[in-house]
């Protein structure tokens, strides 16, 4: 009908902004067909799709033939060799990955994999990738649960092989709450209101790095309870941010 008609097409309008040139020829005909139908319903095809706003936030592009190449390796369960920035490091890398899962996040595509260098399991941001080639030699497969344990069990895209699982206290002013109660910041996330009409939110990490990022993005709305190591950690990037501008 004319209202899943209009849900296709913004939901195209999304396929084509994630990755544009990728999809574009297979999706055109699909698209010409569901602007008949909304034509139909006496719906402007044009008009739905100017009233449909998608705003990236921090997106970084990525060179759409590597993006197709690890697509590629993925759905055909072939391996991949790439060379890769380590931007953390600032180091390059060439390794041999056994393709597992695409991750889009934040507006950018992060590819999950068994590294064959490391002999582990590691995400890479496509975007950092310099060269990529689909190799004959069979992707190794790792179980969906071991997948899951690694990458989706803690906060955020970063994962560490053997750090702890531990979770987070994060206490929002009464002010702030009345929009966290409603965000997801985790699946497995607990929320207790408290008699102050502030908001405890407690979300599982394995690597900080992420999760002071966001919360130094609430400002005084959010103060971290607890783990200790977090709150130092916040506390110590406070301090760093403020004695650069009191050295300008």
């Amino acid at each position: 009908n004319a209202s899943e008609a209009q849900a296709l097409l913004a939901m195209q309008l999304l396929l084509r902004d994630i990755e544009p040139g990728v999809l574009a020829a297979h999706v055109a005909p699909l698209q010409q067909r569901l602007q008949a139908l909304i034509g139909e319903g006496g719906y402007d095809a044009a008009a739905v799709l100017e009233r449909v706003r998608l705003v990236p936030l921090g997106k970084r592009r990525a060179a759409s033939q590597f993006f197709e190449t690890v697509a590629s390796a993925l759905l055909s369960r072939k391996r991949l060799r790439v060379e890769h920035h380590n931007r953390h490091t600032d180091e390059r890398h060439a390794r041999e990955l056994s393709p597992l899962r695409l991750t889009y996040y934040r507006d950018n595509w992060y590819l999950d994999a068994w590294c064959h260098l490391r002999e582990d399991l590691r995400s890479f941001s496509v975007d950092a990738m310099s060269s990529a080639e689909v190799l004959d030699a069979r992707a190794r497969d790792v179980g969906e649960e071991d997948i899951r344990t690694r990458f989706d069990s803690g906060y955020g895209i970063f994962s560490h092989p053997t750090a702890r699982r531990q979770w987070a206290q994060l206490k929002f002013s009464a002010y702030r709450a009345r929009w966290a109660a409603t965000e997801q910041w985790h699946p497995e996330q607990r929320v207790t209101w408290l008699a102050s009409g502030e908001l405890l939110l407690e979300v599982p990490y394995h690597d900080e790095r992420e999760l002071v990022g966001d919360v130094l993005r609430q400002g005084a709305e959010c103060e971290v309870v607890g783990p200790a190591t977090l709150r130092a950690a916040v506390v110590g990037e406070m301090q760093s941010a403020l004695a650069s501008y009191r050295s300008a």
